[in-house]
């Protein structure tokens, strides 16, 4: 029996396979699993899931491998788990944004959907529900007209979920109006979660752009009017940043950045204006923007440190926080160094150091320098300190610097290049 329950493990289909699912979920395709519901005549649970999502890892961990789940969906379900990312046709098909989602049919239709992380005993309440025709988000619509924010921002995301689109922006257009005057905590989450939110019903529905856009312009309108309404200029660039405006903000920046009227307020642009300047290559810009980058570093140490905490030891996900921290420090001393800033680029290269002290550290630096075309000689020296013990390090490690050596190379010849055509201008003149 063991060894069968391994094999069903190991066993899984293009649908599952990287998931390592318990047994609660067959072993069948997204069409296959729709053909035995109806023929068994049961209900198809279609658990959406993604590699990279904690609350996903969560429920696979305990909420699927629950014995009470198990024994209800060995009688009455037939569930499946789609991983998003390597099945993105069917979370196209069935609009699925974000993960962990539980889809629900009953014969060929949908009957229900629930997001967010459920542990096993609201999994079976909102199964039996199911039984008795009741669907999840039914309670929640006692509260679309209440001042209590957060049964509305549930209810907001419930209907987004639903594709109800109409009503889930009634329900933000209230939430990102006044949320705030009943619950002043709401500030952060309206401008991270709830905007991401928005951002997702804007891509789906047009109103909403359109309604959330000039939103956007009137938080604009009040900023130019009062550079000290930062309140505004929040909200105009987190509107901006998750109605994929971005370029807006990096616009506006570039236009008053030398005007000393704006020089505080335009502190608040600095995150969105580097990610964008990075996202278009364009290292040097994106260095320009920090005079001293210590700061943003810090703050790349610090969300490394809570996703850490958060991960309460899953070592998956510890070693996701690590090759995040990896990654956007790289970035930052790549961008650093293009700016001309070399001195502050090796103080970031070297507080991340003593943060990460693996060899994972100057190979991802490396890389993003040659990226962005920024080699130095002394990256040399750091590929000679990694440990090789391991093949597959001395591997990596001879790939990078056959790089490393290709693009110093360039590098020299274009200033020796350069060096030339200075000494040709000299002789003419």
């Amino acid at each position: 029996m063991q060894i069968l329950l391994c094999w069903a493990v190991i066993s899984l289909s293009a649908v599952t396979q990287s998931q390592e699912p318990s047994s609660v979920f067959r072993s069948v395709s997204f069409e296959e699993a729709k053909t035995a519901a109806a023929a068994e005549k049961r209900l198809l649970v279609i658990d959406f899931t993604a590699s990279w999502c904690a609350p996903c890892k969560r429920m696979d961990a305990t909420t699927w491998r629950s014995p009470e789940v198990f024994a209800w969906f060995d009688k009455k379900a037939v569930a499946i788990q789609v991983d998003i990312d390597e099945h993105p046709e069917i979370a196209r098909e069935l609009s699925v944004t974000s993960v962990p989602l539980v889809v629900v049919y009953q014969g060929v239709n949908e009957f229900d959907r629930k997001g967010g992380f459920q542990d096993a005993q609201d999994l079976l309440a909102w199964m039996e529900g199911i039984g008795q025709g009741k669907r999840a988000i039914d309670a929640l619509l006692a509260f679309k007209d209440s001042t209590k924010v957060e049964p509305r921002s549930r209810l907001a995301k419930a209907l987004l979920e639903r594709r109800r689109f109409e009503e889930a922006l009634t329900q933000y257009l209230w939430l990102w109006k006044e949320a705030t005057k009943h619950a002043p905590s709401y500030r952060a989450v309206r401008l991270s979660y709830w905007a991401a939110q928005i951002g997702d019903l804007c891509r789906c529905y047009p109103p909403a752009r359109i309604a959330f856009s000039r939103i956007r312009d009137q938080s604009f309108d009040a900023w130019r009017v009062d550079v000290k309404n930062i309140e505004a200029a929040h909200d105009w660039i987190a509107l901006n940043d998750y109605l994929r405006n971005r370029q807006q903000t990096v616009h506006w920046y570039e236009r008053v950045k030398g005007d000393s009227k704006w020089r505080d307020s335009l502190q608040e642009l600095r995150v969105d204006v580097y990610e964008e300047y990075l996202e278009r290559g364009n290292y040097g810009a994106a260095g320009a923007v920090y005079s001293w980058p210590g700061g943003l570093a810090s703050q790349h140490e610090k969300t490394r440190a809570a996703a850490i905490a958060r991960a309460k030891g899953n070592q998956q996900q510890i070693s996701a926080a690590e090759a995040s921290f990896r990654k956007s420090v790289a970035a930052l001393y790549a961008a650093t160094l293009a700016a001309g800033n070399e001195l502050q680029a090796e103080r970031v290269a070297k507080n991340a150091s003593t943060i990460d002290g693996s060899g994972e550290l100057p190979i991802a630096l490396i890389l993003e320098c040659l990226t962005a075309g920024e080699p130095r000689v002394h990256h040399r020296e750091w590929l000679d300190r990694i440990p090789t013990t391991v093949p597959a390090t001395v591997t990596r490690v001879k790939a990078v610097r056959a790089r490393l050596d290709r693009a110093l190379m360039r590098h020299d010849a274009r200033a020796s290049g350069a060096r030339g055509v200075s000494r040709d201008i000299e002789t003419i003149r």
